[in-house]
């Protein structure tokens, strides 16, 4: 089961808010909310107060949910409509200000926090699998590469034409 907030239209810059939405995306929310609290910026407050809203709509639907197993699964922060502002300058003139703002989507689930707990223990272990089949697997093929023989006689008897471009790119040392 998932459960989805939105806030919208924040008066924050969507790159401030990206920044430490990254830091977020895919953790639990046990992880991700106790650290966002003693951050100062105000995009982890705004970001805070949207992941206990996406908390408590996932209550609402499931009353009986471990709320401990919930997992940020999907967290978007889109560019919203700003405005913009008149800046004034010296000797009549004016410049603008653009105001920027945000919208912020946030999506908890606990069906990836059993997925994520599943993937971690066998991650753990394939890993060192495959860099041990890896190495057994290259010891392995450079064994079994067939070598190829040039019998002397063949390769003094035989030899190949060379056209006049390939004569240009032989070194001088060749030539002579």
């Amino acid at each position: 089961m998932e459960a989805r907030a939105l806030k919208k239209h924040i008066r924050l810059s969507p790159r401030k808010i990206a920044r430490l939405a990254k830091e977020c995306r895919g953790k639990k929310l046990s992880f991700v909310k106790p650290r966002l609290a003693f951050l100062p910026q105000k995009a982890a407050r705004v970001l805070l107060s949207t992941i206990h809203s996406a908390e408590a709509n996932f209550l609402v639907k499931s009353p009986q949910a471990d709320v401990d197993s919930l997992v940020i699964e999907t967290l978007l922060v889109n560019k919203a409509k700003g405005f913009r502002r008149i800046l004034y300058r010296a000797k009549g003139r004016a410049d603008r200000m653009h105001r920027k703002a945000s919208h912020i989507d946030v999506t908890v689930s606990d069906k990836f926090a059993k997925q994520a707990a599943a993937s971690a223990n066998s991650s753990k272990s394939t890993k060192a699998e495959k860099g041990k089949k890896t190495a057994v697997d290259a010891q392995a093929s450079k064994a079994a590469m067939p070598v190829k023989q040039i019998k002397s006689d063949e390769a003094s008897t035989k030899s190949a034409p060379v056209s006049s471009k390939e004569k240009n790119l032989q070194p001088d040392s060749a030539k002579l």
